[in-house]
């Protein structure tokens, strides 16, 4: 039987708080399972080292990191790189955000003239005559 964790309700919560996606594996997958991160790096053909720095919070889920981890556990590689998304996001939004913010300029629209009209090409022309045509042969 796959094990599933509280159903998949971890995003939710995640997206929420903040938590690290490797808390959510140690807590979610590797201590229930049984897993230690020797094996698990072992099995993903990392080095412990990766696992290791995911699991303390101070590694990112990379592309490659969670497609090895959506092959091992039979989940999604989105799975984990939207607990990442979330958790940058959330780390953004309560450091750094409101300075960044604050010197965005949001785009606005130019008004163009409505009375714009195109020139159309002449069709009697010569096509050698035209100066977007390629002379080089």
């Amino acid at each position: 039987m796959l094990y599933r964790p509280k159903e998949w309700g971890i995003g939710m919560s995640t997206r929420q708080t903040g938590i690290h996606p490797g808390v959510l594996l140690l807590e979610e997958f590797l201590k229930p399972l049984g897993i230690s991160q020797n094996r698990l790096a072992r099995d993903l053909d990392v080095p412990v080292s990766r696992i290791a720095a995911l699991v303390a919070g101070n590694r990112a889920v990379t592309a490659d990191t969670a497609m090895r981890l959506a092959t091992y556990f039979d989940t999604k590689p989105e799975l984990w790189l939207k607990l990442q998304a979330a958790y940058d996001i959330a780390q953004l939004r309560d450091g750094d955000w409101p300075r960044i913010e604050a010197r965005i300029r949001p785009y606005e629209p130019v008004d163009v003239p409505d009375d714009t009209t195109e020139i159309a090409p002449d069709e009697n022309a010569d096509p050698l005559d035209q100066p977007h045509v390629n002379r080089a042969f």
